[in-house]
C-alpha cells in the first residue's frame, strides 16, 4: 500500500550540536514538520540525540526521553527511543540535490534542505 501523503519538510532545532567523525550529538532538539505556526501546534522532543553510522548505508539515531508535545503543552512519551536510517542508493533526480535559501517572511533564516523518501517498503 502506497502511502497518500508525505512529509515535505521538517524543521531540526537543537540547543547544541557536536559533530564528530562518526556521526553528531545534540541536546534538547525538537523536530517538526515546518509547522507555520510559531510556536508549533506538534512537536517531537528529546533531551539528548545522537546520530552513529552503524554501517555504510545505515545511521543510527538514539533519543534519550523522547516525547510528543502538542501545543506546548500536553506532552506525551514516545515508546520507541531508536531508529534506522537507510541510506541505500537511489536513482538520482534534481530533487536530491539540496537547496540552500533565506526564509524571509517565516522564520527569518538561513536554510539547507533536500528531499528524501521517509519509508521505503519493497
Amino acid at each position: 500500500m502506497a502511502p497518500t501523503e508525505s512529509i515535505q519538510q521538517l524543521r531540526f532545532e537543537a540547543e547544541r550540536v557536536e559533530f564528530n567523525a562518526r556521526g553528531w550529538q545534540a541536546r534538547n532538539i525538537r523536530i517538526t514538520n515546518s509547522d507555520p505556526f510559531s510556536p508549533p501546534e506538534l512537536e517531537v522532543r528529546a533531551s539528548r540525540a545522537e546520530l552513529v553510522q552503524a554501517s555504510p548505508r545505515e545511521d543510527r539515531v538514539t533519543t534519550t526521553r523522547p516525547r510528543l508535545v502538542l501545543d506546548q503543552g500536553l506532552s506525551l512519551p514516545l515508546p520507541r527511543s531508536q531508529a534506522t536510517i537507510d541510506r541505500q542508493e537511489r536513482n538520482l533526480t534534481s530533487s536530491t540535490v539540496p537547496r540552500v535559501g533565506i526564509d524571509e517572511s517565516d522564520r527569518g533564516g538561513l536554510f539547507v534542505g533536500r528531499n528524501f523518501d521517509l519509508i521505503t517498503n519493497e
